[in-house]
């Protein structure tokens, strides 16, 4: 367990969005420069709340679901695996991830991603936002790396439910 404190809150909360996104890009991973945003944005609207930054912690929430809803409204369409469609739908793609993350805490608890970021480091050593490292070398992590995680976290296969709502999944690189 860690306990993260924030001396002073910016008149925008600054200091705890800064904070809470790049503690998201180390702990949490990501094989995308989309999927990694969204999940140092979503550990940032946690600790924006933790802070009573609830206000701008759902501003945010509400400007990526949107573009989400707007690019993918039945929720299949947009491959947050693909770097490319990550890149030309970004805000769509980090609102789909924020939709990922809320689906899976409401299915399997509210400390999922606690128990994803144990089952990550458990199985991986992750070095930055988007590598981890295997036999002293960085590698590319990707989405199946993460959804292996996830499917230890969750005590079941997410492979299939991942890619019924349009996720693409490479052969992992995790043993």
């Amino acid at each position: 367990e860690t306990c993260i404190g924030v001396a002073a809150m910016g008149e925008k909360s600054d200091r705890i969005s800064l904070l809470g996104h790049e503690v998201g890009h180390k702990l949490l991973g990501g094989p995308t420069h989309g999927i990694s945003e969204a999940f140092a944005q979503w550990l940032n609207c946690l600790c924006l709340r933790a802070c009573g930054g609830e206000e701008v912690a759902a501003k945010v929430e509400r400007k990526y679901e949107a573009a989400f809803r707007a690019a993918d409204p039945d929720g299949t369409a947009l491959d947050v695996a693909d770097p490319e469609v990550s890149a030309e739908h970004f805000h769509a793609c980090m609102g789909k991830w924020f939709w990922i993350i809320g689906h899976l805490e409401t299915r399997y608890a509210a400390d999922f991603l606690k128990r994803y970021v144990a089952a990550i480091n458990k199985r991986f050593r992750m070095n930055g936002s988007h590598h981890r490292m295997q036999d002293g070398k960085r590698i590319r992590a990707t989405m199946a790396d993460l959804v292996l995680a996830m499917s230890d976290a969750a005590g079941e296969d997410l492979a299939p439910w991942f890619r019924s709502i349009g996720t693409r999944l490479d052969r992992p690189t995790g043993r």
